[in-house]
């Protein structure tokens, strides 16, 4: 009896001490809850315990940071991409910034460029993480709390690396002050407006919020329209473009600056000079007129403003400015002839023809428009006394600022009452930029246009496109054909085709206006091929669309071949699949035959639970198959046969089972070993 006790005991202790040992496991590697971090974006609030951040990609890495004296922050972190994160709430485009607030409310402001890590050397700032491990110890014993860390590939984030990827509004004292600690809330503050600053190969979008909190200046401007109304003086705010420009590395000496703005009317080009002016007038990035902010139809602007209320040619300044290209050459002027090919016409070449071909209208003298269409009228650049008559275009010119009139081709052939005038009263024009300007017999005195910089031909062109199939499987091809007709002049014209911003192909009609190329998608998706047509700038396009799919697939990946599964147990039937399958039948296969319908009908999730009945019949020549409902020609099967067996015969004791004699066994040594110890 007294043997019988103590066994029981024995047996009961140890089960006991099984179940708490394994709770105190699970309960020591518990997550700390309450560490969180509210994400705030364009889509909503998403709040993230620990262990949700656990839960997501993480990235790791070596990284420290310079202070103002010394260095801090040595070891590895570990945590998930920012980027990853205020993907979650909408993500972020180009300008927009996100602002770091920590639980002792300090605030921290990072770019688009920082959380994507877009830099003409991504490995100088690389990853930027919200860390949560430090060298082994997690929040909240790790006790800098969440923490904004960067993750450079020389695993040393120093004072030239954070200057090198830190906007200009957003310049610290030491690279330290880029790390935010005890992070709170991350939030993505959502551009109005963006300026794309461009050097080289080189650009960074800076927006209304970034460039808001700069260094501002304000002061009096006043311009002159090309009519010659005066309009300010105006008080204006902004920041100097010089300064503006240091975020692509600056302007220098013999280098300019292409403007274009977000409506695409204005495209202006800069010398060194006029963006440097002098003592007295700076070119401003404006946003604020008179105090107040500037319309959406103005905001950004290119001013020219002083102290001394400077009054500047109105060409000059430019409204939305959506672009600030640096360039390299802008000097002097030139007329940009396009036609059949562009031809740039610097002021020697102008002189020169306005000597052979000089018409004077009034107190105007220069060369003729038809002379100058001459130039370029057909693919042959010859010269201005080759002109060709009865061609099929119209003729726009345009000015400086984007202001353009165009005229048919009747109204200017051989017609020497229509002037591009260099000179008035024998003298060079000089209160124009370009100095040229459009007089003679035009349709009305909106004509007559003040600083020419363009003149382009554009022919009449009507162009059709199609696709071959409108859909196709992944990496099969399929023909894109363009077709151009009312085309002059004649001749093979050349077609590009676009997808997006990608180019991916051209081809050259032939004799019947066609041309066409094969194309091969490498994904799956909708696809909009855009074929144009671009004869100097008369340009056109037409679109051929069609879809690309992925032929559906099932493959099982268990049991596959090999497995011994047995009744009265459960095991998982996985498989694999690709393109459209919604849901699957899964099927038991005995010798080729179907042996039982398994499921006929379940969620194409890759996995099914199924318990063997056991009614099932045994045996060694099984095979899964799993069938797509809606196309019963898509399926998988068991690679080779798998087997079905008793329970406790050859597939062996459950787990259960062997578990227990283990314990019975070590629960009847150490009563031994008690007896033993008692005799």
């Amino acid at each position: 009896m007294n043997l019988t006790k103590i066994l029981t005991f024995l047996v009961v202790f140890s089960m006991f001490s099984v179940l708490g040992v394994a709770f105190l496991s699970n309960t020591s590697v518990a997550a700390d809850t309450t560490v969180e971090v509210n994400i705030i974006g364009k889509t909503g609030t998403e709040t993230l315990s620990l262990s949700e951040l656990q839960a997501m990609t993480a990235v790791s890495g070596k990284s420290m940071y310079e202070k103002s004296v010394g260095w801090g922050g040595e070891g590895n972190y570990t945590g998930v991409l920012v980027s990853d994160l205020v993907e979650l709430v909408g993500g972020m485009e180009p300008g927009d910034t996100i602002t770091v607030t920590s639980s002792d409310d300090w605030n921290t402001t990072y770019s688009y460029n920082n959380v994507y890590d877009i830099w003409p050397d991504p490995s100088t700032q690389g990853d930027m993480i919200l860390a949560y491990e430090f060298e082994g110890d997690l929040v909240p014993t790790w006790t800098s709390g969440l923490l904004i860390a960067f993750l450079p590939d020389d695993e040393i984030y120093d004072n030239n690396d954070s200057a090198a990827t830190t906007t200009l509004d957003e310049v610290a004292s030491s690279a330290s002050k880029r790390w935010a600690k005890y992070v709170q809330t991350i939030t993505v503050n959502t551009a109005n407006w963006n300026v794309t600053l461009t050097n080289d190969s080189w650009s960074i979008v800076y927006s209304d919020l970034m460039i808001r909190n700069m260094t501002a200046y304000t002061a009096n401007g006043s311009f002159e329209k090309s009519s010659g109304t005066i309009e300010g003086p105006f008080t204006y705010t902004g920041v100097n473009v010089t300064y503006l420009l240091e975020a692509v590395g600056g302007i220098s000496e013999g280098q300019g600056m292409l403007v274009k703005s977000r409506d695409g009317y204005y495209n202006l080009t800069y010398t060194y000079d006029q963006i440097l002016w002098n003592d007295s007038v700076e070119m401003v990035l404006a946003y604020d007129m008179n105090g107040v902010p500037m319309d959406e139809d103005e905001v950004p602007r290119i001013v020219l403003i002083g102290e001394d209320d400077p009054l500047t040619d109105g060409h000059l300044w430019a409204k939305m400015v959506s672009s600030m290209t640096i360039l390299q050459g802008v000097v002097d002027y030139q007329l940009n002839l396009t036609g059949a090919f562009r031809m740039e016409m610097d002021r020697a070449t102008f002189d020169s023809g306005a000597a052979c071909h000089n018409e004077v209208y009034g107190n105007y003298s220069g060369i003729p428009l038809w002379r100058l269409c001459g130039y370029v009228d057909d693919p042959e650049s010859i010269g201005a006394h080759e002109y060709a008559t009865g061609l099929n275009y119209t003729i726009t010119v345009y000015a400086a600022d984007g202001f353009n009139k165009t005229l048919t081709f009747d109204e200017v052939d051989e017609n020497d009452d229509i002037i591009v005038a260099n000179m008035f009263d024998e003298e060079p024009l000089t209160d124009m930029y370009p100095p040229l300007k459009l007089e003679g017999d035009l349709p009305s005195k909106s004509f007559k246009i003040k600083g020419v910089s363009d003149i382009v031909l554009n022919w009449v062109v009507d162009i059709e496109a199609e696709a071959s199939e409108s859909e196709i499987a992944v990496g099969d091809s399929v023909e894109i054909s363009a077709t151009i007709s009312d085309q002059t002049p004649i001749g093979g014209q050349n077609i590009t085709f676009w997808i997006g911003d990608d180019k991916i192909g051209e081809a050259t009609t032939n004799a019947s206006g066609v041309a066409s190329i094969e194309y091969v998608p490498s994904v799956a998706g909708s696809y909009t091929v855009e074929c144009l047509f671009t004869f100097g700038y008369t340009v056109n396009s037409a679109n051929a669309s069609f879809d690309a799919i992925i032929p559906p697939t099932i493959t099982v990946t268990s049991p596959d071949g090999g497995e011994n599964w047995v009744k009265g147990d459960i095991h998982n039937i996985t498989w694999n699949s690709t393109g459209d399958v919604e849901n699957v039948k899964i099927e038991l296969y005995k010798d080729g035959s179907l042996n039982t319908t398994i499921s006929a009908t379940t969620a194409n999730d890759g996995s099914f639970s199924w318990n063997i009945s056991e009614g099932q019949a045994t045996g060694e020549d099984f095979k899964i198959k799993i069938v797509a409902i809606d196309d019963p020609e898509v399926f998988g099967m068991s690679s080779a046969n798998f087997e079905i067996s008793e329970a406790g015969g050859d597939g062996g004791l459950s787990i259960e089972i062997m578990a227990i004699i283990i314990i019975v066994i070590v629960v009847i040594v150490i009563a031994a070993v008690v007896l033993l110890m008692r005799k």
